[in-house]
């Protein structure tokens, strides 16, 4: 094979494997999966906080309405 022929070869793969797209479907998707776990990371750091912020008021509120346990000492009745 003579090198006018091995160029022509080349450049035949070449222009074979840039008209291909098989390929570039998969780094697209992949792309978008690393875009959307980044969205999440972000976005559930930042609500972090907010929700911790929402249970401790909850336990906060049913704490309140829950009567205190009986005391031992005053023979089951409720002290409060």
């Amino acid at each position: 094979m003579n090198a006018l022929n091995l160029r022509i070869r080349i450049w035949q793969i070449i222009r074979r494997l840039h008209q291909q797209e098989d390929g570039q479907d998969m780094v697209e998707y992949a792309l978008l999966l690393a875009f959307i776990a980044l969205a999440v990371v972000a976005l559930l750091s930042g609500v972090k906080t907010q929700i911790k912020g929402c249970f401790q008021r909850l336990a906060v509120l049913y704490r309140a309405r829950i009567p205190p346990p009986p005391d031992s000492q005053s023979g089951g009745k409720v002290v409060q």
